[in-house]
């Protein structure tokens, strides 16, 4: 019983290890339905690009309004919006990020399965409630051989959590439009930690009570 145990262990830590801890991704939208409307024209154009090594993953995303740039790691979430020129950036710390959390979502995985870009990803059902009790419903597909890394477009960190690897593909549907962010690329060359230096100049910081001002 005892070696069975340390083999299974085994297998476990290599599974872990197998994972793809630094890379890119890059992500397209995608739009099902009425292409005129004027939200789903914007989505069309959207573009998500994802980095990620060891604690770190910055999220780089490009609408026709507004840019956004996402960095994470071990000590919070640093986010700068650039919306039709006006610059702005705010920083939350674990204890922020803790305090304003929304109720867990929902996951309900499947058994179905299918290759994205050669990876084989499974299907999960999403429920998010968010705090003013609104509630979005995704499909998700996921793979254990990538690293799941935090924030992934409408994909909030609680929801992140209670998946098994990195989302490369998501769809949802609001307001009568559907939407899917699929990965249409990924690079496992490794990253220098220039990548991960975001720079606040030129940006007016969005104050959030009880997080002192970044210094620039």
């Amino acid at each position: 019983m005892k070696k069975i145990f340390v083999a299974g262990l085994l297998l476990c830590i290599l599974h872990a290890e197998a994972q793809i801890n630094e890379g890119t991704v890059k992500y397209a939208m995608k739009v099902d339905g009425n292409q005129e409307d004027i939200a789903a024209q914007m989505l069309i154009n959207t573009s998500v690009t994802i980095y990620f090594k060891k604690e770190k993953a910055l999220m780089d995303m490009t609408t026709p309004a507004y840019h956004m740039k996402t960095l994470t790691d071990n000590t919070g979430v640093l986010m700068l919006m650039d919306a039709m020129g006006q610059k702005f950036y705010t920083r939350k710390n674990k204890e922020d990020i803790s305090k304003g959390k929304t109720p867990d979502p929902v996951v309900s995985f499947t058994n179905e399965s299918k290759k994205i870009l050669g990876y084989d990803c499974k299907k999960a059902n999403l429920t998010v409630t968010g705090n003013r009790g609104t509630v979005s419903k995704m499909v998700i597909w996921t793979t254990d051989k990538i690293r799941n890394v935090p924030g992934i477009g409408p994909v909030n960190t609680e929801a992140l959590s209670k998946l098994k690897g990195m989302a490369l593909e998501v769809e949802m549907e609001q307001g009568g439009i559907k939407t899917r962010m699929v990965a249409t690329e990924i690079s496992t060359k490794p990253l220098t930690d220039a990548v991960f230096v975001v720079s606040t100049n030129g940006f007016t910081e969005r104050k959030t009570p009880g997080v002192p001002p970044l210094k620039k």
